[in-house]
């Protein structure tokens, strides 16, 4: 198949990058190429295939991405982390419903992206950031609020399921459907240094640009986690989410109805989502010491509505 295979990272995966290049050495279908991407300024892996090629670019999650899809030359592409790895089989199991006309975007389902059974679930669903869907007609949907609902599927499901996002983690596509969803007029995404949202901003500009997106059920995949981690990260998660999520409400679900009561309902959800979001912010805040995220994340809010003002 004429695919090739675009890795972002930093360049200091160590052990779990070994690990995805075993990965790449092993499928069934070998890519036309192996492409690198990594910001200025960094040194490439140590680990090496000894035929990849390296892409330089700004530092940013969707910046990388970007510039891995667009330096490749192949009809399909893999975008992955550094710190995955997958069954040899995994390039025929993404690519079967794309080769079938059933969509131009897959990735591999995994439970871990969905929040955690107990109390984990229940908080996000309380203020509708992620809710459980009661019609499971689709694998995740973007809602009023600006968050998402999810369908949780069962062990034993075997077919591909449409969705509106997904982790950013993996992701297998036809490259000019990425190419034409214009991901790129997107990278306000990266205002905070944490760029949370990324990858339901890059899935779902692909979905309202018309290419439809489906997850893989049943396929041997692994996110190894070798994210960095720094003593502010809750914090600039916090911002993120407030700045961000009020960015993405209005570009993705605000501007994309039309009417009245569409409006108003938009309106009202995003209103429960911030009022909500800020009294569990302020509860933390007053029970847990994590006062300098409640002050993080009421920033992001109104960052983010001055940005959608201007």
């Amino acid at each position: 198949m004429n695919y090739s295979i675009c890795i972002r990272t930093l360049g200091k995966g160590g052990e779990k990058y070994s690990r995805l290049l075993n990965s790449i050495k092993s499928l069934k279908s070998r890519p036309e190429e192996v492409i690198i991407v990594i910001p200025h300024g960094y040194s490439a892996p140590i680990e090496v295939l000894g035929y990849e090629r390296v892409v330089y670019s700004e530092k940013g999650m969707l910046i990388q991405r970007i510039v891995g899809y667009e330096s490749v030359k192949s009809e399909y592409v893999l975008l992955v982390d550094d710190d995955v790895e997958f069954e040899p089989d995994f390039i025929n199991k993404l690519s079967a419903p794309i080769k079938k006309g059933l969509a131009e975007i897959t990735f591999p389902i995994y439970q871990e992206m969905l929040p955690e059974k107990g109390i984990r679930t229940l908080i996000p669903a309380l203020t509708l950031s992620a809710v459980p869907m009661i019609k499971k007609d689709m694998y995740t949907k973007v809602i009023a609020s600006g968050g998402w609902s999810y369908y949780r599927v069962p062990n034993q499901y075997k077919k591909p399921i449409y969705a509106h996002s997904a982790p950013g983690t993996c992701m297998f596509a036809r490259r000019q459907a990425l190419i034409e969803a214009d991901i790129r007029n997107e990278l306000w995404v990266e205002i905070p240094s944490y760029p949370l949202w990324e990858d339901m901003v890059l899935f779902y500009k692909a979905w309202i640009s018309g290419f439809k997106v489906m997850g893989i059920p049943d396929v041997g995949f692994e996110h190894l986690d070798a994210g960095a981690t720094s003593f502010n990260r809750s914090v600039d998660a916090s911002y993120a989410s407030g700045i961000n999520h009020i960015i993405f409400w209005y570009k993705f679900v605000f501007k994309q109805q039309k009417g009245i009561i569409s409006n108003i309902i938009n309106i009202a959800a995003l209103s429960y989502w911030m009022v909500t979001s800020s009294l569990y912010k302020m509860l933390n805040g007053a029970f847990r010491g994590k006062k300098k995220e409640l002050q993080a994340f009421i920033k992001g809010l109104n960052d983010g509505l001055t940005y959608i003002r201007n």
